[in-house]
């Protein structure tokens, strides 16, 4: 992996300029990023987007690599502004081609950087992204160095993904905390889902969650160590959570 993936995109876009000044390309021979950590988009900032794209044109051109022979493209960098040119109308956007192919990891970790730049994603969708990256090999120190976060940040996130699921959309929702997820991971699993809803509900503080967690897991019976748990399935946790909001492209309210 190069070392240019830890200076951000500020590393990507020589590269790509190298490939040629931009060009336009139809909207409808680009395609998303399916390693694209970013599943849920503020209906209200897209269409702000949109009405600006609408006005002033695209200032600042996609990043994409060709994908086959046939004049295709897939977004490396700058998805919500190919969601918002065709929001606007566009028919045809800006882009930079990148002449270096890049592998399935360079493309996640390329579009982590830019979402994280530009503070874009939920604390869920981090973590899905890390497990991700540690799937395809990388170690916790070098994700926190590729993204710019301390490793202990990095290892925490990927623990919110051991929570129950309702508790994970709970924080997709923004309506508990990290430091709330972190607190319900000392229940049981099986008791999480009542104590996040609670917490969400109750606007509970992450202290008074750590106290309740804590309680639960003292009257849970005690019981044998697993002979061989299976490990979550965590690789296709983004394209499922793209697929399950693509119909709406907005942000999901949890209830």
């Amino acid at each position: 992996m190069t070392s240019k993936l830890g200076r951000g995109l500020e590393a990507l876009l020589p590269a790509a300029a190298a490939g040629g000044e931009p060009r336009l390309v139809d909207l409808d021979c680009i395609f998303a990023n399916p390693y694209q950590p970013r599943t849920r988009y503020d209906p209200g900032k897209l269409r702000e987007l949109a009405d600006s794209i609408r006005q002033h044109g695209m200032l600042q051109p996609l990043l994409v690599e060709a994908e086959n022979n046939q004049g295709n493209y897939m977004i490396i960098a700058g998805e919500r502004r190919w969601k918002a040119a065709r929001r606007a109308g566009l028919r045809q956007v800006p882009v930079i081609i990148r002449s270096n192919p890049i592998d399935d990891e360079e493309r996640l970790l390329f579009a982590l950087i830019e979402n994280i730049q530009r503070l874009d994603l939920t604390p869920m969708e981090l973590s899905y992204s890390f497990h991700t990256l540690s799937e395809m090999g990388r170690t916790q120190k070098e994700i926190a160095a590729d993204v710019g976060l301390s490793r202990a940040q990095v290892a925490n996130l990927m623990r919110l993904a051991q929570l129950a699921e309702r508790a994970q959309r709970l924080i997709s929702a923004s309506r508990l905390t990290v430091g709330h997820g972190l607190a319900l991971l000392r229940a049981p699993l099986e008791e999480q889902t009542d104590l996040a809803n609670a917490a969400a509900d109750g606007q509970m503080t992450v202290k008074e969650v750590e106290e309740a967690a804590d309680e639960l897991a003292q009257q849970a019976p005690a019981r044998l160590p697993a002979a061989i748990e299976e490990a979550p399935d965590l690789t296709s946790a983004l394209a499922e959570e793209a697929a399950s909001s693509a119909s709406t492209e907005g942000v999901e309210q949890i209830t």
